[in-house]
């Protein structure tokens, strides 16, 4: 029993038929264009095609919900919970058992999800997805669920143009059961023939992907439980290559770093003799003042400031990287007029080359998973985590013309200004809450 869900026009459903006739096909797209035409085009073609239009997740309304050996999807991207109109309270239904779900998780694992629970118990689902979902935080816990409960086989990352709807690179997930030890990752994007408009697979690229499935090859590897769990259950294989990550435009760091200095080195002893409870014009940056790459309002002040620590001190736009602690953090410092801030000892205090490099086009990359790579490339230490200076310096990185990186960075600083907005709305509303009590005894009396 095989089932295509979101099946489009009915191409893989047909390519099965004619070569595995015996077998009983089930396609389900809620496109009524889409669904008429698969239907037209099965009736040439064979008996044992069966095209249904609805909404896929309406499946798990069934009684009985049909069980498939094989399933196929190459679902929307880019959907959200609330876009799924009614089909909303049965996917809400669906995720109870996922702890890491949320009404931000991508729709890639809201499908996967459905797959899953469509899929029989000996069988197999191949799903096409996006490669963000595959190592961004967001979906980090839907991650976590599917590789703990053992049901990622592997992961193909495949080129980009091989759809004709995108030109962006996608990715292929295996789903079964009984994955238990880990996940077989493999990155066939430099394995194909490239066209103009669109890149195929040659009949020998299959041959040696199909073979990369079953052993480590220069593009292969098993990435056992361990390592997943180690890397925040990232599939994305650069994570875990040893080698130097391959990137356009490529420059050592240092090439772009004007000074390069860590923080003061303040024990705690001396840091609480210095602070103090009112607010002055020094202040005092540890890495837990910097959360998801933001860094906080309530830095604490310090009761004077030492000339010897001059040298410690953060500029605006100087770029934040901690030395310690995997994943690391990164942030670009903003330093108000009259202000003096001294970065802590577990931090990189980078001023850049601003006519090489913008600090948010260097912030940007190092929080893509390109950039997460590359870090985790120098990291040393089994227990304590770091990166060093030097290796730090020699980091190849991608520095494309000025101009290409100030259109990522603007991308990038809007988002960030929404995110700031956000986060201003939440603390507003938890003061309303907070006075929730007092406003309504004032109104009574």
């Amino acid at each position: 029993k095989v089932a295509d869900i979101c099946s489009g026009s009915g191409t893989f459903l047909i390519n099965a038929s004619l070569n595995v006739p015996d077998a009983t096909y089930r396609g389900v797209e809620i496109n009524t264009e889409m669904c008429s035409v698969s239907r037209a085009k099965t009736e040439y073609v064979s008996g044992n095609i069966e095209i249904e239009q609805k909404d896929a997740f309406f499946l798990l309304k069934e009684n009985p919900v049909e069980n498939y050996s094989k399933i196929f999807s190459n679902y929307p991207f880019g959907l959200r919970m609330k876009n799924l109109n009614e089909a909303s309270h049965i996917i809400e239904e669906m995720m109870i058992k996922y702890p890491g779900a949320s009404k931000a998780t991508s729709s890639d694992w809201l499908f996967n999800v459905l797959l899953m629970n469509l899929l029989s118990k000996n069988g197999k689902a191949v799903s096409i997805m996006t490669n963000g979902s595959t190592w961004n935080e967001l979906d980090t816990g839907m991650r976590k669920s599917f590789v703990e409960n053992g049901y990622i086989e592997s992961i193909i990352l495949l080129p980009a143009k091989m759809f004709q709807f995108t030109s962006i690179p996608t990715t292929m997930i295996v789903l079964s059961h009984n994955n238990t030890s880990g996940v077989r990752i493999v990155d066939t994007t430099k394995h194909c023939i490239e066209g103009r408009r669109i890149n195929e697979f040659s009949k020998q690229n299959i041959e040696e992907i199909l073979n990369s499935l079953s052993d480590d090859t220069d593009y292969s590897r098993f990435i056992s439980l361990k390592e997943l769990r180690e890397n925040n259950y990232s599939l994305s294989l650069n994570r875990y290559l040893s080698q130097e990550v391959n990137v356009s435009y490529p420059v050592q760091f240092a090439e772009a770093i004007k000074k390069i200095t860590r923080g003061a080195q303040l024990s705690a002893a001396q840091l609480d003799q210095l602070v103090s409870d009112a607010p002055t014009d020094v202040q005092y940056l540890m890495l837990a003042n910097i959360k998801d790459g933001i860094i906080g309002d309530d830095l604490p002040y310090l009761q004077a400031f030492d000339e010897k620590l001059e040298k410690y001190c953060i500029k605006s736009n100087n770029l934040i990287i901690s030395k310690n602690g995997y994943p690391y953090k990164v942030a670009v410092a903003s330093v108000k007029e009259r202000t003096r801030i001294i970065g802590n000892g577990n931090m990189y205090i980078i001023e850049l080359d601003e006519e090489k490099a913008n600090p948010y086009y260097i912030k940007a990359f190092f929080e893509s998973e390109q950039g997460i790579a590359a870090l985790k490339s120098i990291t040393v230490g089994a227990t304590i985590q770091s990166i060093g200076v030097d290796s730090l310096k020699k980091l190849i990185i991608p520095l494309p013309p000025i101009e290409d990186q100030m259109k990522i960075a603007e991308r990038y600083q809007v988002t960030l200004d929404e995110i700031l907005l956000l986060q201003l709305k939440i603390e507003r509303a938890k003061s309303r809450l907070k006075n929730a009590f007092d406003e309504e005894v004032r109104i009574d009396v």
